[in-house]
């Protein structure tokens, strides 16, 4: 039976005597969309796996491969997205990658089924150099705010995604302390395909995620979140012209232009905030 390349290149890996940081791989991209980097300093040749010769055994080799990451003392970036491999695994993975000392700063762990306890052992696992974090695609819910709200950790990353992680209005409150305390450095924010259409006991909350992100100079994605005219008449009339790029409030009902601009000679007339009466 033929082997695939990552068998391979696995036991290419248990072939060699390794010697501590005989690895010097830094970045590692398992992404079935991008090329997998691997950078193997030893006294065979340096080998190059594309993601597509990689992904057909990749869930059934994550197990043997969480071996080699212990070894990946110098791992900096981390791509590990769309490969679905569930809570065991990648809590096994946080395990070897806390055994092997390295310091990553950037970690994409978007789409692998991931639910909130993986999520909050991340956060316990990463160290607050990171500069990226992207976690799209787990439904994590609101929970994981929670926790990361009251984490004492504070992370410098520039960088967090939590695009379509099935959050709701509700977290609201929880994102904006977690923005205050834990990430309080990010400048690019992705919330887009969630479903953070305020309700009113939510409305304060919603504008203070506003104004932090516009007083940090943070740019928020807020794209795909059935937004109502009334929450886009609000934002569009709470920041500047010049502002008006750092925000994408694409794709929500009722976003159109005309709308925008109808919306805002509305509150040219009344001289305050309120909702249209349809």
């Amino acid at each position: 039976m033929l082997k695939s390349p990552l068998q391979l290149y696995l036991q290419q890996c248990s072939d060699l005597k390794i010697r501590q940081n005989a690895y010097a791989v830094q970045q590692l991209n398992l992404n079935e969309q991008l090329p997998a980097k691997f950078n193997l300093e030893s006294n065979s040749a340096q080998r190059l796996f594309t993601a597509e010769e990689l992904k057909p055994c990749l869930k059934f080799a994550f197990e043997p491969l969480l071996k080699s990451f212990e070894q990946l003392s110098l791992l900096t970036d981390l791509n590990i997205s769309g490969q679905h491999i569930g809570d065991r695994l990648f809590i096994s993975l946080l395990g070897a990658l806390k055994s092997s000392g390295c310091i990553l700063q950037s970690f994409n762990a978007g789409y692998n089924d991931l639910s909130v306890l993986s999520v909050t052992l991340l956060f316990d696992y990463c160290d607050k150099k990171i500069q990226q974090i992207d976690i799209s695609g787990n439904p994590i819910q609101d929970d994981a705010l929670l926790y990361m709200a009251e984490s004492k950790k504070h992370f410098r990353s520039t960088h967090l995604s939590l695009s379509n992680c099935q959050l709701t209005s509700n977290c609201l409150n929880n994102l904006s302390k977690c923005l205050r305390k834990t990430f309080m450095f990010v400048s690019t924010l992705d919330l887009s395909q969630n479903n953070l259409d305020s309700s009113d006991h939510s409305f304060n909350s919603y504008m203070e995620l506003i104004e932090w992100t516009f007083s940090k100079n943070c740019r928020l994605n807020l794209s795909k979140n059935n937004l109502s005219r009334y929450q886009i008449h609000v934002i569009k009339n709470r920041i500047s012209k010049g502002q008006l790029a750092q925000i994408d409030i694409s794709e929500n009902i009722n976003a159109d232009f005309n709308t925008m601009q109808q919306l805002e000679q509305q509150l040219l007339e009344s001289q305050k905030w309120k909702p249209s009466d349809d």
